[in-house]
């Protein structure tokens, strides 16, 4: 409420913690549109891709204006495409996000100044957490390989790449309705907490994730093309009710998976896909509907492993 307000009166500003000895931000902003930097040392750029360098680290705290707030769309302290971002830049309808250098930013504050804000890149940098709970237009966070050790998701995600952060416990992502992409491997967590229903979702993945037990009914993923749950040895599944017709690859080895789980995904495959790995779970049993189902679905996927 009080970033609402100050962003109504044109007051504030969203704040940049860096450690390095340069700081070359980039943002994208609406045509007409002013921006105002104002560096650590009090000197002040209008540019929106700045280079600024003080010739020794240390930690400094840097201070964006845009005004409006709502002409600022991307803010991109790192990007190299990684983990599916390209694919995602894309997309028919998507802005793609240009390449940067990562920048020694391990905070940033205020982002709920920034009510224009459509997208955010961080990849391969220090950043320790963020808070996009007020970003309501913010629709794609690229932060792979970053340092995120806490997280709040913006309502209306779309793309959500939090792979090999820092992230433990519970990812709750139960206020975006509208994911198509979540990549949350690779980290230390206890569950991943989705909406009851996820019409939209092509790809889910949380491969290697020692200490995970709890991830969203892939049942429930609408759109579901990929679904990455790899090395995942403490997950306590649930019977799979059912796929989405779209799905071609379904990765889920080691994945402690009971003999019922592997009958009720096996059985809920799409005739043809490209690849299906179950194997290092549970067998599968010797009930009649499941074998039929593996006679006649195997010869439909490329690459099939039990």
């Amino acid at each position: 409420m009080v970033a609402a307000l100050a962003a109504a009166a044109g007051l504030g500003a969203v704040e940049f913690v860096t450690n390095g000895a340069a700081f070359s931000p980039l943002v994208q902003v609406d045509a007409g549109a002013s921006v105002s930097w104002r560096w650590s040392d009090g000197t002040t750029s209008n540019s929106a891709s700045p280079t600024v360098s003080w010739g020794s680290s240390a930690a400094r705290t840097h201070r964006l204006r845009v005004r409006p707030w709502s002409a600022l769309r991307s803010i991109v302290l790192g990007y190299d495409g990684s983990d599916g971002g390209a694919a995602w830049d894309a997309r028919p309808g998507e802005v793609a996000l240009p390449s940067h250098p990562a920048q020694p930013v391990i905070a940033v504050r205020g982002l709920g100044l920034a009510r224009g804000l459509q997208r955010f890149a961080a990849s391969n940098t220090p950043l320790a957490g963020a808070d996009f709970g007020d970003c309501a237009q913010l629709t794609r966070i690229e932060c792979y390989h970053a340092s995120l050790e806490w997280v709040v998701a913006p309502p209306n995600a779309r793309r959500l790449c939090l792979e090999e952060n820092a992230l433990s416990g519970v990812l709750d992502l139960t206020q975006c309705n509208e994911l198509v992409d979540v990549r949350a491997a690779v980290m230390a967590l206890t569950e991943i907490r989705a909406p009851m229903s996820l019409p939209d979702c092509e790809h889910f993945c949380s491969r290697d994730s020692l200490y995970l037990t709890s991830i969203p009914d892939p049942s429930t993923f609408g759109a579901l093309r990929e679904l990455y749950v790899w090395g995942c040895p403490a997950l306590e599944w649930g019977v799979v009710s059912s796929l989405a017709p779209s799905v071609h690859e379904v990765i889920c080895y080691d994945a402690h998976m009971s003999s019922a789980v592997v009958d009720s995904l096996l059985l809920a495959l799409p005739a043809i896909g490209d690849i299906m790995r179950l194997h290092g779970n549970s067998p599968h049993s010797s009930d009649p509907a499941v074998l039929a189902a593996i006679a006649a679905k195997q010869p439909g996927w490329p690459e099939w492993s039990l």
